[in-house]
């Protein structure tokens, strides 16, 4: 043995540049007589769990032959290894024999030299493999790089328990101050992980203590977050303490936590790993372990932050509808942000009764838009009581009570029984005007203000000689009343608590024109106090009121006429003037206050009843009282140019008797009070009047429905909650509402939506910070939203993707412009830093099913990169789900771990949906063993239609592919929804059964391509024969 091993040792050294080179020559011949062939096809798919298949096998026999190549040129490299050695030995033997010593240097020489050729034989060969590999699709030119450490543990739970969480595993770049979130894929009973620290007996909430909050905390030994030494490391410090909330939905249910660590993640020097570990200490409702019957016993990911914090506020990139499109009654609603947002400001349900509005969704119909059944309702109910006849300076009005003032004496008029009128209050001074505020009633009597209980009418506290002349205007504004006093405004604390309580705390010098006498009406909105004063010109003057006890005089302009009424909705200010003029003026920011003027009393709005007398505002409408009839007008559609509404008395054969007086108003659910001197007190119910008291043209209704949170916390979805159907898969359908004639496929009606940016924790700074007050969108590292005016449309609807890193200003605020209705979209919001848009929805549903047109990677594509996402491409825009899923054959004992994310793209003017499913800490294959994988997506996918994937189809193969499927699956449908024609799909027919609308995807294995059900399709699939790999049956 020895000496045949001597004998062949000695030949092959002298031989060894040669042998190399002849080893290279034959890679050569071997590389290029298996050129590359490029396969296409298609597979099937199916549904009613439609289940289609990817199947992702081991290697071509193009890489096969390379890597036997490469592991011959790495034994006869051992080869020369052993050579050199043996060179050596016979140097250090020779003893002094010079021939044995030129043996030696011989043997070394040629070694070295074929050292150098195996070394560059190599890259020759390492190159083919790169290059030939990912031309014949075995191997893609640029893999993503696997982790230099594959740590797998509880990695599978991720898209089975884990629905979702926030940082992504092994995710980078993660700023210092972000908070983590995490899905549930099952309710969690909140009490399992979280501690209740503020003692309210909810699990997972803030209380605000005056100026500090104190949030429920994360059980750390349930869920523990910790700092690492370095990736895969082990942990750095205590475990990272967060305080806790709990998303809570209908039912009470809870899915989704965030968790805000009470210090900085990482630290400010160097990048650093961090760690979470979820236990199954975590329970569901019913008690039992999230982990329970699992392999798992916990669920693992790692994730690392960089040195900074997050001061980026987050903006919409997309909404759908877009602003502006024309879809079907039955279409979800969605906003897509770009980056991950809070779920706690972004999530919840619309009702009547609910406290989330962080997004309103508001229904603008028509003016045409009635009911068909019914005949069309005037847009009041007049009733009138009496016997009160007398004159009325001022009004006011609660649930129950109606207050009056005349020049002398106060009244109190039951509304449940108005013959029960009672007089509280008799002067023999001048009684100047009456008002009601935060349950208490104001009057001004002569130089004093004399305050009532309401309820009781007994006389609670007066406010002596606090005004010298003319106190003929009043308003308030929290714990302050402003009066006027001829020229001035005088700020008095009203507040009997406090210390100053009836002090005149500023007083306010205006303007003073010789042709000007007093202020003779105020009004406040928001931060901003309105006066008009009494002259031949008159003026308007507006005052900042943002510090409440010290305003400041902004400008005051000409009016053009005596103006005679005052009135304010959002950034307009209307004036009525003498001669039958409205003037309204914009006074928002850089406007130049030049009004816009409308001749109300004209037969283009009758009936001409006499020179106004007073404005009243209330709900979106204004309320103009003539001389001898009330006209009212929205402002909703444009504040500037109101549209004209009804008027009282409708016709000129019945206006009121003519009369110098003019009338007051006032208004309590649903109902106008007008009186008039010498008349009974006119009560104008409009509660159900097809929504008269709307500031649109017809109806302004808020939608009810709920808001999910979906996408990497990157989108929101709405719902409605008004059924209105079944689609193919049996579950109900929700439509938007129209109230049209469900036979009227030709009503539309008008929709805008509202995302509200959050408060500031510095209203006076330049950060988007937010307060945490819960009351807006905001990101993760508590940033408000942002928003630009960049408009998409001639509606005024923002475009997505509009924003400037720039706090907004209004007249009165700063970033959030206020809020006038929780429920409802007004005039005054539509401002940045909020979010709008309006689109247009046609009363009939699209009841058009989704399907697949392509996927990738390819169907049966071999030698898939370990970190490739797989993407399904759906024919139309989908809603975000979590229903696809990755089965691994053979099963590696660990799971996959994935999570799903949805990208959507215009293709030739229609959107569609990519839905790709990542698996970044798991790559395919484990520890270089090779796997099959068949991705499933169920038929309960839908379309933002609500329609289901039923029947599905998918694109067909008949060998294998590389890369995204082609041909595409195409289904052609008639305008009733109906199928018109189908092509490269499976199924390929119009109807299929329950034992047929499955789609079982696979290439030359002689399974049926239709199966009943997604098991039978798995069973079938996962066997050696059909799917076999480098450690089982080889295919032939």
């Amino acid at each position: 043995m020895r000496q045949i091993f001597k004998s062949l040792r000695c030949r092959y050294a002298k031989s060894v540049p040669f042998l190399v080179t002849l080893l290279v020559f034959s890679v050569a011949l071997v590389l290029f007589s298996f050129a590359p062939s490029f396969v296409h096809a298609q597979g099937d798919f199916g549904v009613a769990q439609v289940d289609g298949q990817i199947a992702l096998s081991g290697d071509s026999i193009v890489v096969i032959m390379l890597r036997v190549i490469r592991i011959l040129l790495g034994f006869l490299g051992l080869i020369l290894v052993v050579m050199i050695i043996y060179a050596g030995y016979t140097i250090m033997t020779s003893a002094g024999n010079e021939e044995k010593v030129e043996r030696g240097k011989t043997i070394i020489k040629n070694a070295v030299i074929g050292t150098a050729i195996i070394l560059f034989s190599f890259i020759i060969v390492q190159f083919a493999i790169n290059i030939l590999g990912g031309a014949s699709g075995a191997i893609p030119q640029a893999q993503p790089p696997i982790p230099g450490q594959q740590v797998f543990v509880g990695g599978g739970s991720l898209g089975d328990v884990i629905k979702d969480h926030y940082p992504e595993p092994n995710q980078g770049d993660v700023y210092r101050n972000t908070k983590i979130v995490i899905t549930f894929t099952e309710s969690i009973d909140p009490k399992s992980l979280i501690d209740d620290a503020n003692d309210n007996g909810i699990f997972g909430d803030c209380l605000d203590s005056g100026s500090t909050r104190l949030c429920d905390t994360l059980k750390t030994d349930v869920i523990a977050i910790n700092r690492l030494d370095g990736k895969n490391d082990t942990a750095e410090g205590d475990v990272i303490t967060a305080t806790a909330q709990a998303s809570y939905e209908a039912n009470d249910d809870v899915h989704t936590f965030v968790f805000k660590p009470e210090t900085l993640l990482g630290n400010e020097e160097a990048d650093q790993w961090h760690r979470v570990i979820v236990t199954n200490d975590v329970l569901n409702t019913s008690g039992d372990s999230i982990f329970a019957n699992r392999r798992d016993d916990s669920y693992i990911w790692e994730f690392e932050t960089n040195t900074e914090v997050d001061l980026s506020p987050p903006f919409v990139v997309d909404v759908s509808p877009d602003p502006g499109e024309s879809v079907e009654k039955n279409r979800a609603l969605k906003i897509t942000f770009n980056e991950p947002v809070d779920p706690m400001m972004v999530q919840g349900v619309l009702s009547p009764e609910s406290s989330f509005h962080n997004i309103i969704v508001d229904m603008r119909p028509t003016e045409e838009v009635v009911a068909p059944t019914e005949e069309a309702l005037p847009p009041f109910t007049l009733s009138e009581i009496s016997p009160y006849v007398g004159t009325a300076l001022a009004m006011a009005t609660d649930d129950r009570f109606l207050y009056v003032a005349d020049a002398t004496s106060a009244k109190k008029i039951d509304l449940n029984d108005p013959t029960n009128v009672s007089t509280f209050f008799t002067t023999q001074k001048t009684l100047h005007t009456l008002q009601l505020h935060n349950g208490k009633l104001y009057l001004v009597v002569d130089r004093d203000i004399v305050v009532f209980d309401p309820e009781t009418t007994e006389q609670i506290d007066v406010i002596t000689n606090v005004v010298t002349r003319f106190p003929f205007a009043l308003a308030f504004s929290g714990s302050y009343a402003y009066l006027s006093s001829e020229q001035n405004i005088l700020v008095i604390d009203i507040e009997p608590a406090s210390q100053t309580f009836g002090n005149i705390l500023h007083t306010l010098a205006t303007p003073i024109d010789p042709n000007t006498n007093f202020i003779f009406r105020m009004v406040i909105e928001g931060n901003k106090l309105y006066y008009i004063k009494v002259s031949q010109l008159g003026v308007l003057g507006i005052v900042d009121i943002t510090d409440r006890t010290q305003p400041i005089m902004i400008t005051a302009v000409s009016t053009g006429q005596a103006p005679l009424g005052l009135a304010a909705y959002g950034d307009v200010v209307y004036v009525a003037t003498n001669g039958g003029q409205l003037k309204s003026f914009d006074v928002s920011p850089g406007s130049d206050l030049v009004p816009e003027n409308i001749s109300f009393n004209s037969s283009l709005y009758p009936p001409v009843a006499g020179g106004i007398g007073t404005l009243f505002f209330d709900d979106g409408l204004l309320f103009i009282g003539l001389k001898r009839a009330v006209k009212v007008f929205s402002v909703a559609v444009d504040p500037l140019h109101p549209t004209f509404k009804f008027s009282y008395p409708e016709s000129a054969e019945s206006i009121l008797p003519n009369t110098q007086d003019k009338p007051s108003f006032t208004y309590s659910n649903g109902t106008v009070f007008v009186k008039y001197a010498s008349q009974n007190i006119f009560a104008l119910n409009m509660t159900g009047r097809n929504g008269a008291l709307a500031p649109t043209p017809r109806l302004r209704t808020s939608v009810d429905g709920t808001w999910t949170i979906t996408n990497g916390y990157r989108t929101v979805q709405f719902v409605s909650n008004e059924a209105c159907g079944i689609n193919s898969c049996g579950e109900t359908i929700y439509c938007l509402p129209t109230l049209c004639d469900p036979a009227d496929t030709a009503c539309t009606v008008t929709y805008s939506v509202l995302a509200r940016t959050a408060s500031l924790d510095a209203p006076d700074g330049d950060s988007f910070v937010s307060a945490g007050l819960f009351d807006g969108v905001e990101d993760l590292a508590a940033n408000a939203m942002d928003s630009a005016p960049e408009y998409a449309d001639d509606d005024r609807s923002l475009s997505p993707g509009a924003h400037d890193f720039i706090l907004s200003e209004g007249t009165d605020w700063k970033h959030k412009p206020p809020m006038l209705d929780e429920k409802t979209v007004q005039p005054g919001e539509l401002s940045s830093d909020n979010y709008w848009w309006f689109f247009t929805v046609e009363n009939r549903i699209d009841s058009e099913a989704p399907y697949i047109e392509q996927v990738s990677p390819g169907i049966d594509q071999p030698g898939v990169a370990p970190l490739t996402p797989v993407d399904i491409h759906f024919s139309k825009e989908m809603m975000s789900s979590n229903g696809a899923s990755l089965v691994e054959y053979p099963d590696s004992g660990v799971g996959l771990g994935y999570y799903q994310r949805s990208f959507d793209h215009d293709v030739a003017g229609v959107t569609k949906t990519t839905l790709s499913l990542f698996h970044p800490a798991r790559p395919f294959g484990m520890f270089g063993i090779d796997h099959w994988y068949f991705p499933t997506i169920p038929g309960s996918v839908k379309a933002m239609n609500q329609f289901c994937m039923y029947p599905g189809r998918g694109p067909i193969a008949n060998a294998p592919q590389a890369g995204m499927s082609s041909p595409a699956c195409k289904v052609s449908y008639n305008d009733d929804g109906s199928i018109e024609s189908i092509s490269s799909c499976v199924p390929s027919s119009f109807q299929v059964t329950s034992s047929t609308d499955t789609g079982c995807v696979s290439i030359g294995t002689g399974i049926n391509k239709a199966q009943p059900d997604t098991a039978t399709c798995l069973e079938l699939l996962q066997t050696d024969t059909v799917s076999p790999t480098q450690f089982g049956t080889q295919q032939q």
